[in-house]
């Protein structure tokens, strides 16, 4: 593991969220979800729609804070997660991200995003030291507890027939929830995990 490139990753995520001020017109919101997770691979699971899942589970909170300024038609936000792991895996987890959201996609009250940061397990996750994709064996590899977080997602308005008062613009949402390497840069590249999960954000 690179420790200049994990402090640099460290840095530049606390500096990059430094720079930005929370959004005047926008309140904070509560992020709720749980997820499953698969051995696939996170390319395949958006560009192929694979999931081979494992019984293991993640259970989630966080803080979501929308920050000023955009990127033509991007909002930014920040956001910090506590995490609780179940099933074959037992330990928490702690992520801090940045995200860029594209809303209203095609006027409709869905939106679509990225989130790019770190996170941080308890203890090396056990799933990620497998890795079964070479002539079917099973093999052992290391990993960290600090390794990139990354996320995708879609999110929609509930239907007012669903809905919260409307002070508290409930949204439901996917996520593709995936701890990662980064090529090497942490761990061996094929080290990482994924969860598919789904949940709910509420505004506080």
């Amino acid at each position: 593991m690179n420790k200049s490139k994990i402090l640099f990753s460290i840095i530049f995520l606390f500096y990059s969220s430094s720079t930005l001020s929370p959004a005047e017109k926008e309140a904070p919101r509560l992020v709720l979800y749980s997820g499953k997770y698969t051995a696939t691979g996170f390319l395949s699971i958006l560009l192929d729609r694979q999931t081979d899942y494992k019984e293991s589970y993640i259970s989630v909170g966080a803080l979501n804070l929308p920050l000023d300024g955009r990127l033509g038609s991007l909002h930014f936000e920040t956001e910090g997660q506590i995490a609780a792991h179940s099933g074959l895996m037992r330990h928490m987890e702690f992520n801090g991200l940045m995200i860029a959201r594209l809303p209203d996609i095609f006027h409709l009250p869905v939106s679509l995003a990225l989130g790019e940061g770190l996170s941080y397990a308890t203890q090396k996750p056990e799933l990620e030291m497998e890795w079964d994709k070479i002539i079917g064996l099973k093999l052992k590899q290391d990993t960290n507890p600090l390794l990139n977080y990354l996320m995708v997602e879609i999110d929609a308005s509930l239907p007012s027939f669903f809905s919260l008062p409307s002070e508290f613009n409930p949204r439901v949402f996917m996520r593709i929830h995936h701890r990662s390497g980064v090529f090497g840069t942490y761990c061996p590249p094929t080290c990482g995990s994924n969860f598919i999960a789904y949940g709910i954000k509420i505004s506080l």
